[in-house]
């Protein structure tokens, strides 16, 4: 079985070849050479990694001291339910990290602890590879850094977009009709012509 690498070295050496000299046949083959490489990792960036231990151990730390310091009899079932409450911020955080990419013909899905996110690609317009796409954003509605940065955010640039992320430097801009989506995978400029490919397929 050829190595992930190999695969990787025959995909660019398809895309360096201009589209219309590809005979029909061979178009063919190149469309089922892009659901061989489908699948993307989402590898987390240094900081992620920091701010997510440190989220983490601060949420320990508070749900032993509530734990610990009410010990009021009065006080029972409000201990309880305060020490239960950074444990939760934790688990409900973690199940909505990001773990990976896939891209099928006709959708982005965006593995989850649990559950897939499903994004159509039928109004798929463009993707491109920004490392510096997310600088300045404001986050709206979602994770800003514990196990990831999901959610919806604001930039002067990009507008209003969704992030499934877990490296902002790793950042490719996927752009729809009416939304702008924004992604980090493992392999940014791959990611990015293989989706394209697909737009050049519809």
């Amino acid at each position: 079985m050829r190595s992930r690498e190999t695969k990787v070295k025959v995909h660019n050496q398809w895309l360096e070849t201009d589209r219309e000299k590809h005979p029909s046949a061979q178009r063919k083959r190149l469309g089922r050479f892009i659901r061989v490489m489908t699948h993307f990792r989402a590898p987390w960036s240094k900081s992620l990694i920091v701010a997510s231990t440190f989220a983490t151990l601060v949420c320990l730390g508070v749900s032993y001291a509530l734990w610990t310091l009410l010990v009021d009899a009065s006080l029972e079932p409000l201990r309880f339910w305060l020490a239960l409450l950074p444990l939760a911020i934790i688990l409900i955080c973690a199940v909505f990290t990001v773990r990976g990419y896939s891209i099928t013909n006709n959708a982005l899905l965006i593995d989850r602890l649990f559950w897939t996110t499903r994004i159509p690609l039928t109004e798929f317009q463009s993707a491109k590879f920004d490392p510096d796409a997310t600088r300045g954003s404001i986050r709206t509605f979602g994770n800003g850094g514990f196990f990831s940065f999901t959610g919806y955010f604001r930039s002067k640039e990009l507008g209003s977009y969704r992030a499934f992320m877990t490296d902002r430097r790793r950042a490719v801009v996927l752009r729809f009709l009416d939304r702008v989506v924004v992604v980090s995978p493992d392999r940014p400029q791959d990611f990015v012509e293989t989706i394209s490919m697909y737009a050049d397929r519809r």
